[in-house]
């Protein structure tokens, strides 16, 4: 339904209130995406004069170093021992953690490849169910000792959080719930399950090989370095167990669980400096044209409210700011890297004007303007549209307000104020090419 409008312009009907509505949440967005721009690539620049990528980086380097001179010779003379439930286990030389890190690191080339080697076997679980009180037993032994590990085969962890409601806010608790699916211990040099990791000051929680939160948007509060490896359900009765999981035991000195450390989870040591940035300098640029033009836009709206469009704003802003400066600006261009313009001769001040004192008739009650001074105006248009005039003398004919102007190159310009018509001197040719209907312009 449109709004009474007697001109029969709808620009004020509901349709083109929703487009102005519409447009305006554009705008606010743009806005609004562009301020916040502005300040992260400001942050981006100012963080990438700290390199927090070379200590994670350099840290995790020494960890492979000292893993594949030492470390690794040393944990293989004793897994080689290694048992589970009374049943030997198998050496194996393929991690996925060094593939993580070349698939979601930044920089993958700076990262040295560590001699993967770990121990594993398959266990079958098919006879379980996965009740909450119920527990997986392994025993872990070697030539030396032998290590019972209670491991929970399910369990339900209970988060709560705060919801707002106008000026109330009321606690809202959710259960989780995890079910196994497979076993990962890391081991000391002796072979004993250790919550120890080398290179990491501090122990972990468990003797787990993860904290067994990568990749969680929500990471779980409980069972953090667990040797369980377990999934997230969202209801009990989804609750699954496999036939069986794999047994995997890890040294303490494994670069590739220091990897978790060090990365957080997320398998990524951060941006180097220089890419930092120029992600920073480039959100920075973008944001600051998008804030530059509406300040302009803002500007241009106060200075012409009333004008129809930008367009025309943006023309009365070149008329007034910035015609003069480019005229200048094409004329330094000109000089500097164009042909040298023709230097004007002195002119001496006996040669600018003459008149004949019969051409200067004068009338009762009027000043005295004569029929010779309005040509000579009319003539000095002319002859300021002549190329190559180096100076001009004004000649009254006689009394009929014939002009004659000569030039330096012995041309002549002859004005006919009785007929209204110029006849061209040898000059003539050089003025009709490049004016084109100068001799057909009308007078005044």
């Amino acid at each position: 339904m449109l709004l009474e409008n007697p001109g029969g312009n709808h620009r004020y009907g509901m349709l083109a209130r929703l487009q102005g509505l519409a447009a305006a949440f554009v705008v606010m967005m743009i806005l609004t995406f562009s301020i916040v721009g502005f300040l992260s690539g400001m942050l981006l620049m100012l963080e990438s004069f700290d390199d927090t990528r070379a200590a994670a980086l350099g840290a995790w380097n020494d960890d492979v170093r000292d893993w594949n001179d030492h470390s690794r010779a040393q944990f293989k003379s004793v897994g080689d021992t290694f048992t589970i439930n009374e049943q030997s286990m198998t050496a194996s030389t393929e991690d996925p953690i060094f593939e993580y890190l070349q698939e979601y690191d930044s920089n993958p080339e700076e990262l040295l490849k560590p001699d993967a080697l770990f121990y594993k076997r398959t266990m079958d679980i098919s006879d379980l169910a996965p009740e909450p009180t119920s527990f997986l037993q392994v025993v872990l032994g070697t030539s030396d000792s032998t290590n019972t590990l209670d491991i929970p085969l399910v369990f339900t962890e209970v988060r709560c959080r705060y919801v707002q409601r106008g000026k109330f806010s009321r606690q809202v608790c959710e259960p989780h719930f995890f079910a196994l699916q497979g076993i990962c211990v890391k081991v000391d040099h002796n072979g004993s399950p250790s919550r120890m990791l080398d290179g990491v000051t501090g122990a972990s929680t468990d003797v787990g090989c993860r904290m067994g939160t990568e990749g969680m948007f929500r990471p779980r509060l409980t069972q953090i370095w667990s040797p369980g490896l377990y999934k997230e359900y969202s209801e009990e009765y989804e609750l699954e167990l496999p036939d069986s999981i794999e047994i995997a035991v890890h040294s303490n000195t494994d670069p590739a669980l220091t990897a978790t450390v060090y990365t957080l989870g997320f398998y990524d040591f951060g941006q180097s400096p220089g890419a930092m940035f120029r992600a920073g300098f480039v959100t920075f640029f973008i944001s600051s044209v998008i804030l530059f033009g509406f300040c302009c836009l803002c500007t241009l709206q106060y200075i012409w409210p009333t004008a129809p469009s930008y367009a025309d704003r943006c023309k009365y802003f070149y008329r007034r700011y910035l015609r003069h400066r480019h005229a200048a600006f094409n004329k330094w261009r000109a000089n500097t890297f164009g042909a040298p313009e023709p230097q004007m001769p002195p002119v001496s001040a006996e040669s600018c004007c003459w008149r004949s004192s019969t051409c200067s008739p004068r009338t009762t009650g009027k000043a005295p303007v004569t029929e010779v001074t309005a040509w000579e105006g009319r003539c000095r248009r002319w002859c300021s549209l002549c190329d190559g005039i180096v100076y001009h003398t004004w000649h009254c004919m006689s009394s009929d307000a014939r002009l004659r102007v000569s030039t330096s190159s012995g041309g002549v310009v002859a004005v006919d104020g009785a007929r209204g018509s110029v006849v061209m001197g040898p000059v003539g040719a050089g003025l009709a090419g490049r004016r084109g209907a100068m001799a057909n312009s009308p007078w005044g």
